[in-house]
């Protein structure tokens, strides 16, 4: 259900004063992250794990499965804003690796990723 709400990203670490959330924007989405004491880590990117550890060509619906929400696809450009004064692109597999964050106690972070197209 977690997961759900924050469409399949996760932050490593996880601490009990984050608080973690991301909505679907024009084909990407936008996260928001806060946390109680200062926070360094990074934010984990979902993939397309039907395909590419279960060799389905589609996500079909099955009993006992996590849902895909916004998967990142390796070979795929995204552009990343909310990081800094400047917009950056990142590949698909860097996002799978984890997207290195930063921030102070009580302040949020807003993050959009959208596909590079």
């Amino acid at each position: 259900h977690a997961l759900m709400h924050t469409r399949g990203t996760i932050a490593r670490p996880w601490r009990n004063d984050l608080k973690l959330g991301a909505v679907d924007i024009d084909g990407g989405i936008s996260i928001f992250l806060k946390s109680g004491e200062p926070y360094e880590g990074k934010l984990v990117f979902d993939i397309p794990r039907h395909r590419d550890y279960m060799g389905f060509k589609k996500d079909w619906p099955r009993m006992n499965t996590l849902p895909e929400w916004f998967t990142v696809e390796a070979g795929s450009k995204y552009a990343i804003s909310g990081l800094g004064d400047d917009q950056k692109e990142y590949s698909g597999k860097q996002l799978a690796k984890g997207l290195q964050v930063k921030i102070k106690a009580g302040e949020e972070l807003r993050i959009t990723v959208a596909s590079v197209k």
